[in-house]
């Protein structure tokens, strides 16, 4: 797995850390996913975290995700419905391999 993902067409970016915990097993732990306001509701996280995923799920490795809110996204309603949107449609796509 690469540490970083990115877009440069839109400065998008994904950060993932292996984590640090020696009693779990070996698994890793996305740090951050972020798009430019301007970039926002055009796919390029979706774009990103579908490469991220494909190689987790390639390489096998667990992935943890801990969402915490900043900047100006409302956790409430756009930060947890952009991951049911985006896990939603990873996982419709993993159903028909």
């Amino acid at each position: 797995m690469k540490e970083v993902y990115f877009e440069l067409s839109s400065r998008t970016i994904a950060d993932v850390n292996p984590c640090p915990c020696p009693l779990s097993p070996p698994h890793w732990w996305l740090a951050r996913i972020n798009t430019p306001v301007s970039f926002r509701g055009q796919g390029w996280a979706r774009k990103v975290m579908t490469r991220l995923l494909k190689d987790a799920d390639t390489e096998g490795v667990p992935l943890h995700l801990n969402i915490n809110p900043y900047g100006d996204m409302d956790f409430a309603v756009e930060l947890v419905l952009f991951w049911e949107r985006l896990l939603s449609r990873f996982l419709r796509g993993r159903s028909r391999r």
